[in-house]
């Protein structure tokens, strides 16, 4: 009762011994057959298409830098999904808008490990994620928004 079809392709070049930059395309959709009939598959089961690229400088054997940026693609709404009491009244089908995302990173190797830190959202972009916009259940859903840094450390073994 269910299809899912799409493509994904990848491309990483490395420029310079320091420099590599690269990206990923990801689309995908499909249709489920329910009582009703035919329907299309909703952002709760496959992503809106999607282009990442980024590029990443190690500045030498200890410290690398990435900018990498995502781009989710508008994804159009879907016919006789559920309807939701508190649905968002601004995407009452389910439509995803478009949005685009900046992330960073610094990391360093130190000791038996790695410590980066990590920015997400760097332009502070306000957005849903598009899983919340597939139920169109946004009662209780908040905006994606604000910049995140985290500092982290891994130790390799």
């Amino acid at each position: 009762p269910e299809q899912i079809w799409g493509a994904e392709a990848t491309l990483d070049i490395e420029a310079t011994d320091r420099l590599t930059v690269g990206g990923v395309f990801t689309y995908q959709d499909g249709r489920f057959r329910d009582e009703t009939g035919r329907r299309r598959l909703t952002t709760d089961r496959i992503t809106p298409t999607r282009l990442t690229v980024y590029g990443q400088f190690r500045a030498d054997e200890d410290v690398q830098f990435r900018l990498q940026g995502t781009q989710s693609f508008a994804r159009g709404g879907f016919a006789g999904g559920p309807f939701v009491p508190f649905g968002s009244y601004d995407y009452p089908d389910g439509n995803v808008p478009s949005f685009f995302i900046l992330d960073g990173q610094i990391e360093f190797d130190v000791g038996p490990g790695v410590l980066s830190l990590n920015a997400q959202n760097l332009l502070n972009k306000r957005y849903f994620v598009p899983q919340i916009r597939a139920t169109r259940d946004l009662f209780f859903a908040t905006f994606a928004e604000g910049a995140r840094v985290a500092l982290q450390y891994q130790f390799r073994f």
